[in-house]
C-alpha cells in the first residue's frame, strides 16, 4: 500500500489477520495462505510480529540498546534483566537449584543503581559469580577459583563514578586459560595473537571508554579451530563482516557494544561453528523480549546479551541502528526490579545449591583504582602440549583504534 511501511515479514499469526472464511457466503475459504499449513485468523493475542511492530512504531519514546546473539539449542532457558542485586542473587540461586547455570552476565548503572542482567542455560556442577568489585578483588577471586577447577566464562565492567567495577560468571573447566583486561587496542591485539598461537581462544569480550580511550578486556579458554575478532566498528561494517564470516563457517559467540562520540561501536568474538544463528541488536525492551520468545520456539537460544556500555564519566545517548538477520542458519521499565522468565518443556528436578560444592555468590566490597595502571593486565595458564599432527591455525582480526 502506498505510504505504508512493512517493518517485518508477512505475519500469518497476526491478530489483525482475517480468518480463512472471512466474508464467506457459503462457508468456504475466501483466503488461502500461500504457506502450507499456515493458521490465520487467531484471536488469542498479539503475535510476536505484532508486538515487535508496536515496539518499532513507538521506539522513540523508549530506551533502545537491547541486543543479543542466538545459537541453535534445546532444553530450558532463562533471562533475567535489569535486576537489583538482591533480585538477581535470588533468581540466580532459584534457577541454579533448577538445573540452570549463568553463562553471561551484564552490569550497568541506571539512575544511580547498579543493575544486573544474565543469560541462563542448562548446566550442572560447581559454579560461581563474583560481582561489583575492584579489579584487584576480582583478580584475586579469579586466581582462587581457577585453582579449584572453575573457569571464568563471562566478564563485564561498569562505571560507578570514576571507577570501574568488575563482575564475572564462572563454570567448571580445565586446561589453559587467560584473562587480559583494560588494554589498549595494540596491547589487546598483541595478546590475542600471542595466546592464539599457544592454544587459547578468546571467548568473551568487553569494550568500554575510559577517559577518552577505548579499552578492551577478554576471557580466553583452551580451544582450537577457526576464530575471528572484529572490533570497534560501525554497524554496517560489523554486519558485513558478520555475514562474510558466517559464510566461512564462523559463528558470533559474543557481542560487545560501547558508546563513542554519541554513536554505537560494535565488537564481536567469532568461533568455528555451524547451524542456525541469529543477531538482533539495538531494540527496545518489548521488541527484544518478543524476538527472544519467537526465536526460542524456533529452536534458538540466547547465548549472549549486551547493552551499550557508558563511557566512564560519559553520557549515554540514543543508540543508532537495528538489524535482523536475513537467514538464521515496552521499554525495560526501569521502575521494575528485573524481568525475565524460565521456560522450556522439560522439567528438571530441583537440586540443592549447597550440594554443588564450590558454587558461591558474593557481592564484593572495597574500592580500588578505576582500572589497572598498566596498559593491559592479567595472566594466563597455557596448554602444555599441542595435539600431535594439529596444524597451526591462523585467526582473523580487524578493527581497533
Amino acid at each position: 500500500m502506498p505510504g505504508s511501511i512493512d517493518y517485518f515479514d508477512y505475519d500469518y499469526r497476526s491478530i489483525m489477520h482475517y480468518p480463512r472464511h472471512a466474508f464467506s457466503v457459503n462457508g468456504q475459504d475466501t483466503i488461502v495462505p500461500r504457506q502450507p499449513g499456515a493458521v490465520i485468523g487467531q484471536r488469542n493475542g498479539l503475535s510476536w510480529s505484532d508486538r515487535q511492530t508496536i515496539a518499532k512504531l513507538y521506539e522513540r519514546f523508549f530506551t533502545k540498546g537491547y541486543s543479543g546473539v542466538w545459537r541453535a539449542g534445546a532444553g530450558r532457558y532463562g533471562m533475567w534483566i535489569n535486576a537489583t542485586w538482591d533480585s538477581f542473587r535470588a533468581k540466580w540461586q532459584e534457577w541454579s537449584a533448577q538445573g540452570l547455570r549463568l553463562v553471561d552476565i551484564h552490569t550497568r548503572r541506571v539512575q544511580g543503581e547498579t543493575r544486573y542482567s544474565g543469560v541462563f542455560l542448562p548446566g550442572t556442577g560447581s559454579h560461581g559469580l563474583w560481582a561489583n568489585v575492584s579489579w584487584e578483588a576480582f583478580r584475586s577471586k579469579h586466581e582462587e577459583w581457577t585453582r579449584q577447577g572453575l573457569r571464568c566464562v563471562s566478564l563485564h565492567a561498569h562505571a560507578d563514578g570514576s571507577q570501574l567495577r568488575w563482575s564475572g560468571a564462572f563454570l567448571p573447566g580445565s586446561g589453559g586459560w587467560g584473562l587480559w583486561v583494560n588494554a589498549s587496542w595494540d596491547s589487546f591485539r598483541a595478546k590475542w595473537q600471542e595466546w592464539s598461537t599457544q592454544g587459547l581462544r578468546l571467548v568473551d569480550l568487553h569494550v568500554h571508554k575510559v577517559n577518552g580511550t577505548t579499552r578492551y578486556s577478554g576471557v580466553f579458554a583452551a580451544g582450537t579451530g577457526g576464530h575471528g575478532l572484529w572490533a570497534n566498528q560501525s554497524w554496517d561494517s560489523f554486519v558485513e563482516r558478520w555475514r562474510e564470516w558466517s559464510d566461512q563457517g564462523l559463528r558470533l559467540v559474543d557481542l560487545a557494544i560501547h558508546r563513542d562520540g554519541g554513536q554505537n561501536r560494535y565488537s564481536g568474538v567469532f568461533r568455528q561453528g555451524s547451524g542456525a544463528h541469529y543477531l538482533w541488536a539495538n531494540m527496545t525492551w518489548e521488541g527484544f523480549r518478543a524476538k527472544w520468545e519467537e526465536l526460542a520456539e524456533q529452536g534458538l537460544r540466547l547465548i549472549d546479551y549486551d547493552f551499550p556500555a557508558d563511557e566512564v564519566g560519559g553520557v549515554l545517548g540514543d543508540p543508532d541502528a537495528a538489524f535482523e538477520a536475513e537467514d538464521p542458519l515496552l521499554d525495560l521499565g526501569l521502575e521494575r526490579d528485573g524481568f525475565g522468565g524460565l521456560f522450556g518443556d522439560h522439567e528438571t528436578a530441583a537440586r540443592s545449591a549447597e550440594a554443588e560444592g564450590l558454587g558461591g555468590l558474593v557481592l564484593g566490597a572495597g574500592g580500588g583504582a578505576a582500572a589497572p595502571e598498566r596498559d593491559g593486565d592479567g595472566a594466563a595458564h597455557l596448554p602444555e602440549v599441542r595435539p600431535a599432527g594439529e596444524p597451526e591455525e591462523v585467526g582473523q582480526i580487524g578493527g581497533g583504534g
